[in-house]
């Protein structure tokens, strides 16, 4: 496939690194590119597999800092009860190597341009990677409960809600009190909020 900037040393633009992509993915069975992401949709039923390269695109310059994780369906009805508005992962890991290898993310104008389907593939497989290390796709349940504890501000509060769906109210409720501590204040009201959603009392 030949892009407009296919020249060795040529930065690929917004739209040649989106078709990079959609390209690449054609070669994972039950994924696909969507939304900027690469999703398996059809996998579970329950979730859906997410490897995100979560793009920042400015005139002459992309920046990549890929996550792997999953949006659990039931999970996110609850964040877009209480937000507003959907969130695209429940839960996620960022590709530390990666990430170690470039100052804040993997910046694509580093990059030659012949060099950029390595580079994108290399993140995609060690998203995948990923996947298998954090998470137990065995079955719903057990995949809530393998999900990283992070508890700290947003995270928290999906956190309270994976654990709410598996029906530990327990943790919420000491989660809500001083009993479960953080590095950082609580976002009290998005608590309070999963606590009316499930009505814990």
């Amino acid at each position: 496939m030949k892009f407009g900037n296919s020249e060795k040393g040529l930065m690929l633009n917004k739209d040649e690194i989106i078709n990079l992509c959609k390209l690449i993915v054609q070669d994972y069975p039950g994924w696909e590119f969507s939304a900027g992401a690469f999703k398996n949709k059809k996998e579970l039923k329950h979730s859906v597999k997410i490897v995100d390269p979560t793009w920042s695109f400015s005139p002459g310059s992309a920046l990549m800092q890929p996550v792997a994780g999953f949006l659990n369906k039931e999970a996110g009805k609850v964040i877009k009860h209480i937000y507003g508005e959907p969130f695209e992962l429940t839960s996620w890991v960022r590709l530390e190597s990666l990430n170690r290898d470039y100052v804040g993310g993997i910046r694509f104008y580093d990059i030659e341009s012949d060099k950029a389907e390595d580079v994108i593939r290399q993140m995609f497989d060690e998203g995948l990677s990923v996947l298998d290390k954090y998470y137990d796709f065995s079955s719903e349940e057990n995949l809530l409960r393998s999900a990283p504890k992070n508890i700290e501000g947003q995270f928290g509060v999906q956190y309270c809600i994976m654990m709410a769906i598996l029906g530990d109210y327990d943790f919420v409720r000491k989660y809500r009190s001083n009993e479960i501590k953080t590095d950082i204040p609580k976002l009290m009201n998005r608590i309070d909020e999963v606590m009316r959603y499930f009505n814990i009392v």
